[in-house]
């Protein structure tokens, strides 16, 4: 399989001279796929200001959403008309014929499943823990990747989401996300942590008899 590369970045609200630096330079890398870790606009203007500065990388583009889409950004409303303007989004974001702030999908070898953990605070009726649709679709979505793997369709499993479980690296908590019969790599964004893989689950260890 000839090499490829991803980038995955996030928290890009409020900053965007610099946001429109890290566009430029991801524009020269030609990655297969980027995604975004949330909180990308500051207030309701910006979701123009976000799908401006990302123009040149929209065709590439996925989003987790973030508590700021929220709080400031004036919730799945507005998440979800400007995600109509980013192809990967409008063509994946989708559970059921409807627009969704969760969904998966292949890129490469690399199975991704993008969660809504923006937190409960803002008005977010979908975040993870208490939303149990979510969850008996992230159960299928794990053993629907596992079994992929072991059918060697692809290589890896990415699990995106916006809010940790815990912001210590190594952290082993999270039962939600703990796959269980496979290996798989969580991108999360908090304020102390950035573009952060940290592995979860590992294959289970033999029972001693």
């Amino acid at each position: 399989k000839a090499p490829f590369s991803f980038v995955v970045y996030g928290d890009s609200r409020d900053g965007d001279d610099i946001h429109s630096n890290i566009v430029d330079r991801i524009t020269k890398e030609k990655p297969s796929f980027i995604v975004n870790t949330g909180d990308i606009v500051g207030d309701k203007t910006d979701w123009g200001k976000f799908l401006n500065i990302v123009n040149s990388i929209k065709d590439r583009y996925y989003v987790a959403v973030g508590n700021h889409e929220y709080s400031d950004g004036g919730g799945d409303g507005n998440f979800f008309e400007t995600m109509k303007s980013l192809p990967k989004m409008k063509e994946t974001a989708v559970i059921n014929g409807n627009p969704s702030t969760y969904f998966s999908t292949q890129e490469e070898n690399i199975y991704l499943i993008v969660l809504n953990r923006a937190g409960d605070e803002d008005g977010n009726i979908h975040n993870l823990d208490g939303d149990t649709d979510q969850q008996n679709w992230l159960e299928e979505e794990l053993k629907k990747a596992n079994q992929l793997k072991k059918e060697g369709k692809i290589d890896f499993i990415f699990v995106f989401l916006h809010k940790p479980y815990e912001d210590r690296i190594g952290s082993k908590d999270g039962e939600l996300i703990s796959g269980g019969d496979g290996r798989f790599l969580v991108w999360r964004d908090n304020t102390q942590v950035k573009e952060v893989a940290q592995e979860i689950s590992k294959e289970p260890e033999k029972e001693k008899g």
